[in-house]
């Protein structure tokens, strides 16, 4: 009795502190709002660093919380990693939070995306030719 009782609060246990692991993710408002998009669209780096309007350094720090615990995917393509919300339940969570996606609904901001990845595209082709043809003269 005393052992099943025990094996019964150790799930408890474990059950509170996988919440408390979810509650931990929400519990930061940019990592909110980075979710809000990624349950959207997908996104690299640099489109939510301007979306944010946070230093790249950030950006990457909460993306790397939000990998690592599993809650989001991510895909390389050429020089750009893309991440996207995996995570059903946080989905969910975000879907009674914020409301549900209205998928027909226009999305303000992915006009900037568009734009973000375009310059981005341009500066990492630029680098790429630079580092082709050696360094810059006087250098």
């Amino acid at each position: 009795m005393r052992k099943e009782a025990y094996e019964r609060a150790e799930e408890q246990v474990e059950a509170y502190e996988a919440v408390a692991r979810r509650c931990f993710l929400l519990a930061h408002p940019v990592r909110v709002q980075m979710l809000d998009i990624l349950r959207r669209t997908e996104a690299c780096v640099c489109q939510l660093q301007a979306l944010l309007g946070k230093p790249q350094p950030y950006i990457s720090q909460q993306l790397r919380l939000l990998r690592e615990a599993g809650v989001l995917v991510s895909r390389r393509h050429g020089p750009f990693v893309f991440y996207a919300l995996q995570d059903p339940e946080i989905r969910r969570l975000l879907d009674h939070l914020l409301g549900p996606v209205d998928p027909r609904a226009p999305v303000p901001w992915l006009p900037t995306l568009q734009q973000e990845l375009a310059r981005c595209a341009g500066k990492s082709r630029g680098k790429r030719f630079r580092a082709l043809r050696g360094p810059k003269p006087g250098r």
